[in-house]
């Protein structure tokens, strides 16, 4: 029925809960999974109000990048 399943995750509980749902469809149907993990933008991130009233909470794009990419590498 199905040969590949497009997972698409964003490290949320709801996320995790349906990744479990989803790998164990990909398994019970011997589909290929293909997974894909969704961060938000730093720009889009840090562009809420409360971040150019304390200015001091922004962290520099290029950390920010570094720990969602080491938050998307140890997702399911």
């Amino acid at each position: 029925m199905f040969s590949n399943i497009l997972l698409a995750i964003d490290g949320s509980d709801a996320s995790m809960r349906a990744a479990q749902h989803g790998i164990a469809l990909a398994k019970s149907l011997k589909a290929q999974l293909t997974a894909v993990v969704v961060t938000i933008p730093w720009a889009t991130y840090f562009s809420r109000e409360l971040a150019v009233i304390v200015p001091d909470i922004l962290i520099p794009e290029a950390e920010y990048e570094l720990k969602q990419n080491a938050r998307a590498e140890h997702s399911p």
